[in-house]
């Protein structure tokens, strides 16, 4: 709703706040709050050219269920769960935006890669040890007979003797 109505409050509220679990959901819930809070009472400097469009962001979001009493209510339960503790550190999150950006170009790149390979060698050995082609199965043959077990050794042959 704010990303189609507001969508400069909602890249706020929002920026890098991801999916997540336990403690860490929480202290997400408690950054989402802290950032409407910051909506509301224009607390942030960097925002002061969108105050008029916050504060109807605010109106919005009050209108639809989320008013200043939710907002407490929700802020005490996080207070229950975590006790008095920071709001999500983004810095991790940084982190892990920035890996799988960088595993995204590599796929990209492994993909452009393999489509080229696939087009220029032509010979099915060279694709199977470049990892590109898997070997074929000979269904109709038959299935080789497996190697007995090994037994004990024979035992010293009879008749002669060291004497």
């Amino acid at each position: 709703m704010l990303g189609r109505k507001f969508p400069s409050a909602a890249d706020y509220v929002f920026n890098k706040l991801a999916p997540s679990r336990g403690a860490q959901a929480v202290q997400g819930v408690a950054t989402f709050l802290a950032r409407l809070n910051a909506l509301e009472k224009g607390s942030d400097s960097a925002r002061s050219a969108t105050r008029e469009a916050d504060t109807q962001a605010i109106a919005l979001l009050a209108k639809r269920g989320l008013d200043g009493a939710e907002r407490k209510r929700l802020s005490d339960l996080v207070q229950v769960a975590l006790g008095p503790t920071p709001a999500l550190n983004t810095a991790s999150n940084e982190a892990a935006a920035s890996r799988r950006e960088a595993l995204l170009q590599l796929k990209l790149w492994y993909n452009e890669w393999a489509t080229v390979a696939h087009a220029t060698i032509r010979k099915r050995s060279h694709l199977i040890r470049l990892g590109l082609a898997t070997r074929h199965i000979n269904a109709s043959a038959p299935e080789p007979e497996p190697t007995p077990e090994p037994t004990e050794p024979n035992p010293k042959p009879a008749g002669k003797s060291g004497k």
